[in-house]
């Protein structure tokens, strides 16, 4: 392994070395890498994710911890982890605290999109199962990750 610290280039042996990197840097770091992982690597794509967690003035009526949301009823929305009940004190009593999944495609189309323009697709899509929430935020984030999971085929495995 080489490395430059403060102007100094250094070079050390190993047996073995780990890299947890995405796909692209690996390949670079390890150039001798064997082909057939190379090639693997190189068709490797990766799921998005673009969460928002939100802090609610008032708990949502629904008593469900978390729902998972098939894409037959959205295409979009994934998920929802309704994070005030997973632990008391998460936020203050009487608030609500959720956090929304959606879908990659979704994520990859909206990455950019400007915060209030990610927020009113998530109201909508939320809507069927909470009722309109947006005028019920108090603070939010939102949690932008390009390349998250490596994404497989079945066919990919074999």
């Amino acid at each position: 392994v080489t490395w430059t610290a403060d102007g100094r280039e250094t070079t050390e042996r190993f047996d073995g070395c780990i890299i947890t990197t995405p796909v692209q840097p690996a390949l670079a770091m390890f150039p001798q890498m064997h082909p057939v992982q190379a090639e693997f690597y190189r068709n490797t794509t990766y799921i998005s994710a673009l969460d928002a967690h939100l802090v609610l003035r008032k708990k949502p009526d629904s008593p469900a911890t978390y729902i998972m949301v098939p894409s037959c009823e959205n295409l979009d929305l994934c998920g929802v982890i309704v994070d005030h009940l997973k632990a008391r004190k998460r936020v203050p009593e009487g608030m609500g605290m959720m956090t929304v999944f959606s879908r990659d495609e979704w994520c990859k189309r909206n990455m950019d999109q400007p915060d209030q323009v990610v927020l009113d697709q998530i109201f909508a899509n939320l809507k069927p199962y909470y009722g309109d929430l947006s005028g019920e935020v108090v603070d939010y984030e939102l949690g932008r990750w390009p390349v998250v999971v490596p994404k497989y085929r079945a066919e990919d495995l074999s």
